[in-house]
């Protein structure tokens, strides 16, 4: 089962808007966690979000350097156009959230662009998450 922060991510991942591939990603996912860590479930804390929850969040990190980037350039995010989600990690075990970072990270993300990962383990400020993303 899925699980959200609020029902707010819960509203926002049942509305039909978020891309269907990532629905996919994080459906396969919570099946392999459930395989591997039986009992265990992901937690989604963001799904959508506005250019002022991004500003917020970025111009308010404990990172000053991510901070002055940002300034210099606010960048669009991935969660604005329902191509994005974040899984909380803080309940995950041991090595785990980096395994399945690492797992979904082998999904590409752009040929072209191989630096650029579908799932990331960071944090932006906001806590340490793995950030899951598909390309448009």
């Amino acid at each position: 089962m899925i699980k959200f922060k609020t029902s707010k991510q819960q509203s926002e991942w049942e509305s039909g808007n978020v891309d269907l591939r990532l629905v996919y990603i994080i459906q396969w996912m919570q099946r392999y966690l459930e395989m591997v860590y039986p009992n265990y479930n992901i937690t989604i804390t963001d799904v959508y979000r506005s250019q002022e929850e991004q500003d917020n969040i970025y111009l308010n990190s404990d990172d000053p350097e991510l901070v002055k980037k940002y300034k210099k350039k606010p960048w669009k995010s991935v969660h604005q156009y329902w191509r994005g989600v974040d899984i909380r990690t803080t309940d995950m075990r041991g090595k785990m959230a980096y395994r399945i970072s690492n797992l979904l990270a082998q999904i590409p993300y752009d040929e072209n662009r191989p630096q650029k990962k579908t799932a990331i383990f960071h944090n932006v400020g906001t806590g340490q998450h793995c950030h899951i993303q598909v390309k448009p």
